[in-house]
């Protein structure tokens, strides 16, 4: 050793982590659009989870691919670095209400307004639940009372859509409700014969 020393120094600096705000937790159905993920503080982030979907430099959930439950995102920032933090965002995807009407109908167009009670759900003997009516071609109320004299003849599309109160997703079924014209009642017989002799009516009669 030749006694000679040397020294040399740098200089490093702390700084406290910086936490991002991944937003307030999130109700979706799951048949809701896509929709874009943004933080409440320090954008430029990475999102992961199910049902996260990357285009370019945005982020977005689409519950469709997530599929129901309770499902919980990340949120990251300086991934990767010393400096990495992240923040989680819940999410409840709920799924569709179950709705049945049907099935179809068919009646005459001389025959009295109908009304439609095979639905569900119901509030019991066919009763409209607040959150729930009926719409379709021709003329129809919300609350399914269907009038065939109101309608030319022909096939009607009916629906009745739901909305659960809880959740507020909503869905709907279809039947369809068939009006038939009435026949044509048209007998022909000639008009002049001899007594005693018989004759058959010819029937041109048509209809459905």
């Amino acid at each position: 050793m030749n006694g000679c020393v040397n020294s040399d120094q740098t200089n490093v600096t702390t700084v406290e982590p910086i936490f991002p705000n991944a937003g307030t937790d999130k109700l979706a159905c799951i048949s809701d659009t896509a929709f874009v993920l943004i933080s409440l503080t320090q954008p430029g982030g990475k999102w992961s989870g199910a049902g996260v979907i990357q285009n370019a430099s945005d982020y977005y959930f689409s519950p469709s691919n997530s599929g129901a439950g309770n499902l919980v995102l990340t949120y990251t920032i300086h991934e990767g670095t010393t400096c990495e933090t992240r923040d989680q965002l819940s999410i409840t995807v709920n799924d569709l209400p179950v709705v049945r009407l049907g099935p179809d109908l068919s009646t005459c167009i001389d025959t009295t307004c109908v009304q439609i009670s095979d639905f569900s759900p119901n509030n019991g003997a066919g009763i409209i639940p607040a959150t729930a009516y009926f719409l379709g071609e021709g003329q129809i109320s919300s609350n399914g009372l269907i009038c065939p004299a109101s309608n030319l003849p022909g096939d009607y599309s009916i629906y009745y859509q739901y909305t659960e109160p809880t959740t507020g997703c909503s869905n709907l079924d279809s039947m369809i409700f068939r009006v038939h014209p009435l026949p044509v009642a048209n007998f022909a017989i000639d008009s002049v014969f001899c007594i005693n002799t018989s004759r058959e009516a010819l029937n041109l009669s048509r209809g459905d």
